[in-house]
């Protein structure tokens, strides 16, 4: 039986960019994960088999929220192109923190041969108007940066290929 990304070539139906796709949103998830703990003496290890992630740690375990840096999300959506989600700041209470300002997130997808591909990215501007007009050039830097990293994903794991029968460079001769 073939498993992992043998499988997915295999197949046909799936592009080697869309699994570097999804390998660069599995990274991304695992550093966001790794720098939510902070703690300098705790290391994480995390081993891929397959398709099956295998952590050695509860990720969990030491998970608090920063009362300091709270909002509330409000969507705004066309319901056809994206949405665009407005993060205000709060206080403890729920009240608007005044103090900090208001942050824009524009939100939409992208379909490929394996789904919908999520896109995100932040807005400039500290109105709503202001948001809407970045929302078109935000997405398609975020767009591009994305197939950017996945094309450097796909020729690093290009470079790691090894050929049965072919030498490998850097041996040390003793």
């Amino acid at each position: 039986m073939v498993t992992g990304s043998a499988w997915w070539c295999r197949r046909g139906r799936y592009s080697h960019l869309t699994f570097c796709a999804f390998l660069f949103i599995l990274t991304r998830l695992h550093e966001a994960v790794s720098q939510s703990h902070n703690h300098a003496e705790e290391t994480r290890h995390i081993n891929f088999q397959g398709d099956i992630v295998v952590s050695n740690q509860n990720p969990l375990k030491d998970i608090k929220i920063n009362s300091s840096n709270l909002y509330r999300e409000e969507s705004i959506t066309d319901l056809q192109a994206g949405t665009i989600k407005q993060m205000i700041p709060v206080t403890v209470d729920g009240s608007c923190d005044e103090s900090r300002t208001t942050m824009f997130v524009g939100v939409t997808q992208l379909m490929s041969a394996n789904g919908p591909l999520p896109i995100q990215c932040e807005l400039p501007g500290t109105t709503l108007a202001e948001a809407i007009a970045s929302f078109p050039a935000e997405i398609n830097k975020a767009v591009e940066k994305l197939i950017e990293e996945a094309k450097r994903m796909q020729r690093e794991a290009a470079n790691r290929i090894v050929v049965p029968g072919q030498e490998q460079g850097g041996k040390i001769i003793t």
